[in-house]
């Protein structure tokens, strides 16, 4: 009954073990996840921003690219 309870024990160890891995790989995964979104909304933002600047350098008279002017046309 001795060796039924140890060998018990260490498969409960084990299998505690096992869970206690892959909760950790869970919670990288999400926080890279996490880290991903963030970046792609950063890169959102900044693309906005530069969309921004370029149609002010538009309204202002600067000279453009065609495409570039044209999109900036068809914005107004």
């Amino acid at each position: 009954m001795k060796d039924f309870f140890e060998e018990l024990g260490k498969y409960i160890g084990e299998t505690a073990t096992t869970v206690g891995n892959k909760a950790g790989e869970v919670i990288e995964t999400q926080k890279l996840k996490s880290q991903v979104r963030s970046l792609t909304h950063e890169n959102t933002v900044d693309l906005l921003e530069l969309g921004r600047g370029v149609y002010e350098q538009y309204k202002s008279g600067a000279v453009l690219d065609e495409k570039v002017e044209g999109l900036c046309e068809a914005i107004s």
